[in-house]
């Protein structure tokens, strides 16, 4: 809680590690500013709908925006097992209702980056995919006709041109490290004119042996429509699985 040399803090407020004594939290997510003797105010963090608030670090002279939920879990939770961060391993803080905008501590976790995946599949939050997602600049039809052109011998710089994008965006059609859900049936005709390592692999993890009945029932209790085929496809290997959870 506020120590003595705090005295304007509210009770019920802890410190936030790293800020030097000048930044307090409570268990709801509310910050106090010792800059301001106030609370900070918060806005979302569009489109990913987490709510942060602009904070001043030490050694900057303007301040940085800081998503609440991780600010609670510093301060009122124990430290996860393992590091933070964002990659396969690594641990993050995970909404246990799903409520981006609930960041009361009884609602957050430390979870490890492949269980908080499973956790927005489960709940129905993951439903960015193809062209639902926000950052997609191509439809699915669009991507279909780009990998048919690629196909018949046209240049990936003259269709990035046509259609407004980079070319490395047309190289991660064609190796299916994108839009890698739909366009199956021209994963063959595509390797044939081309030498992708990457699309080799990828081809290769599609190969896996058969996956028991049982197993695809328990994956389509938990994936959105359209997917249930590529989740049941990784299901035994737990590497491919999550590299497919992050790179869809």
């Amino acid at each position: 809680m506020a120590s003595s040399n705090h005295s304007s803090v509210p009770t019920g407020f802890k410190e936030l590690p790293g800020y030097d004594g000048k930044y307090f939290i409570d268990e709801q997510g509310r910050v106090w500013s010792c800059f301001k003797n106030c609370i900070l105010t918060q806005h979302l963090d569009s489109p990913k709908n987490y709510l942060q608030s602009l904070m001043m670090m030490p050694g900057r002279k303007s301040g940085m925006p800081r998503y609440i939920h991780k600010l609670v879990a510093y301060a009122w939770l124990d430290s996860p097992p393992g590091d933070i961060g964002r990659k396969r391993g690594q641990y993050c803080v995970n909404h246990k209702d799903g409520n981006k905008l609930n960041n009361h501590v009884s609602n957050l976790e430390w979870i490890t980056c492949d269980d908080n995946t499973r956790h927005a599949w489960q709940n129905g939050l993951n439903t960015q995919i193809g062209e639902t997602s926000t950052s997609s600049k191509l439809s699915s039809s669009q991507v279909r006709t780009i990998r048919l052109r690629l196909i018949n011998g046209e240049a990936a710089h003259r269709i990035a041109k046509e259609y407004n994008v980079s070319k490395n965006c047309i190289e991660k059609i064609r190796m299916y490290c994108n839009w890698k859900h739909q366009d199956r049936d021209l994963i063959g005709p595509m390797m044939d004119i081309s030498n992708s390592i990457t699309l080799k692999k990828f081809h290769e993890s599609l190969q896996m042996g058969a996956i028991p009945a049982s197993a695809y029932e328990e994956v389509e209790q938990i994936a959105p429509d359209g997917v249930v085929i590529e989740m049941k496809e990784f299901k035994e290997n737990r590497e491919l699985f999550g590299h497919w959870y992050y790179q869809i």
